[in-house]
């Protein structure tokens, strides 16, 4: 039996990749999900939607898993363009809105403490609400599927 505990996405460079416990395929795209029973499994994208597909969800379960796995992706690839520097005082639209509208509440307030709050607060914040939403999924046994 396998349940579902959480689910996170990583997408890093050639020398941090890792292959998947699945098929055995170097991987760079990361699917790490956690069981409730107590191990974890990285995934290439291929492989995680095959499991995922073999939980025998309803048209329905498979379309809010993959709006969640959007969503948690979508984050996680976020938080590393911070973390990164990739966006920052000049890049970052949400913060030049800020400094723009004098109702806003980061108006005239420095971009790291903007920053600190996006990577420390708003995305982990996000990210565990989708977690949440992940347990909807308790009872769902996503068993392996043996390869061929």
């Amino acid at each position: 039996m396998s349940h579902i505990s959480k689910i996170r996405f990583s997408s890093v460079s050639r020398e941090e990749g890792c292959t998947c416990d699945r098929c055995g395929q170097y991987i760079r795209n990361i699917w790490t999900v956690e069981y409730k029973e107590g191990f974890t499994v990285n995934y290439g994208i291929d492989c995680w939607e095959k499991v995922y597909k073999a939980g025998q969800l309803s048209q329905y379960g498979e379309k809010e898993i993959r709006k969640i796995m959007k969503s948690i992706k979508g984050y996680e690839e976020m938080l590393a363009k911070y973390v990164s520097g990739e966006i920052n005082e000049e890049t970052d639209g949400g913060w030049k809105y800020g400094q723009e509208n004098k109702q806003d509440a980061w108006y005239g307030k420095p971009f790291e403490e903007y920053r600190d709050w996006i990577v420390n607060e708003f995305i982990p914040y996000r990210i565990g609400k989708e977690q949440e939403r992940l347990k909807k999924f308790s009872k769902v046994d996503f068993k392996e599927e043996q390869e061929a």
